[in-house]
């Protein structure tokens, strides 16, 4: 069917029960952009915005009409009713405050201080627990869900890390993860900046995440994007560094601070001559480019001194110090602190599953 046809049918289509205005249409879908109900005469409802009690459902995925004016039953597949459903209870999560941030230290591989927090999504749910954000970051990727979230994401980790700063605490670099479709987003740049400027937040205590797949999608726009927040002050971080690719000549045309090892390589690089020399490589070009190093996902004393050895920057993993609760981790901070009072004001070596 045409859209003329379906907007000429749309436009005929009475309410449901002769009482209210049938719901909106737009070129023959919803409003809301989402699946359309055609009745025995060929007019068009869009299905969320079918009232209330209207609709009933017969068994999954099967929705029949008790109005006997729908006559035809529309077959809905399981999984995009799942979705949809998935969407609707992380609007809700976010709206009743069960998305939380969990912040997971970062320690320079040297010093033992704490210089650095990733900042972790995490949902809270009633009844179901913490839940991973491999479970919901890639249905709110696929809807769209992840431009408001990362939004959240965003003001929320600033505001937290500034209050953090008000409250005379050590001064931390918080790294902050964008999703490949808010990297697409136009509105990146300028709702980061929005988000420093609301907390008061220096850019350059933000610290953003994009992975090596995404910087690599397309490296002219990737190179422009890069750009811009490098300008704006924020670091600027590849993660899952050494997976997938090649080439490394874009390491010269984007504006970078940071390498992110990806964990693979952290995983063996004690057991694995071949994961030991891809970091130790790693480690010497970063050096020779003037950037940063994080080892991501250290778990043993022996990986902890492999990447000391080597001169690596910043250690992150659960040897260390496991993700945590916003104030589980301002009072790690004020008792990084307190030791550093302690040894005549430089902040020494603490972490939370030992020291280093």
């Amino acid at each position: 069917m045409s859209n003329s046809n379906m907007n000429n049918r749309s436009a005929q289509a009475g309410p449901l029960d002769g009482s209210s205005s049938p719901p909106k249409r737009t070129n023959g879908r919803s409003s809301s952009g989402r699946m359309l109900i055609i009745d025995g005469e060929g007019n068009i409802e869009p299905l969320d915005q079918i009232y209330a009690g209207t609709w009933k459902i017969s068994q999954p995925g099967r929705i029949l009409s008790l109005n006997q004016r729908f006559s035809r039953l529309l077959e809905v597949p399981q999984s995009i009713t799942d979705r949809l459903a998935d969407e609707n209870e992380m609007r809700r999560a976010l709206e009743e405050k069960e998305l939380v941030l969990f912040y997971q230290p970062q320690f320079s591989a040297q010093s033992g201080e704490i210089v650095g927090a990733e900042a972790l999504l995490r949902w809270q749910h009633p009844t179901r627990g913490l839940i991973s954000p491999d479970s919901f970051i890639p249905i709110a990727e696929e809807t769209g869900f992840i431009v408001p979230l990362g939004e959240w994401v965003m003001q929320t980790a600033c505001a937290q890390t500034k209050t953090w700063q008000n409250a005379k605490l050590p001064p931390i670099t918080v790294a902050v993860n964008v999703s490949p479709r808010q990297f697409r987003e136009r509105y990146l740049a300028p709702m980061i900046e929005q988000a420093l400027v609301d907390s008061r937040l220096s850019p350059e205590w933000l610290e953003i995440e994009i992975t090596e797949g995404t910087a690599m999608e397309d490296v002219a726009v990737s190179a422009a994007v890069l750009a811009d927040l490098s300008k704006m002050g924020a670091r600027i971080s590849i993660d899952d560094f050494g997976t997938g690719y090649s080439s490394l000549g874009y390491l010269k045309v984007f504006s970078l601070h940071t390498l992110k090892i990806d964990r693979s390589f952290v995983d063996g690089v004690t057991t694995e001559p071949n994961d030991a020399a891809i970091a130790e490589a790693i480690l010497a070009m970063a050096k020779a480019l003037n950037l940063e190093v994080v080892a991501e996902g250290v778990e043993t004393d022996e990986q902890l001194r492999f990447f000391r050895d080597r001169g690596c920057h910043r250690i992150q993993g659960f040897r260390l110090g496991k993700p945590m609760p916003a104030d589980d981790f301002g009072r790690l901070l004020q008792d990084a602190k307190s030791l550093g009072d302690s040894r005549n004001g430089k902040v020494t070596t603490l972490s939370v599953n030992g020291g280093i």
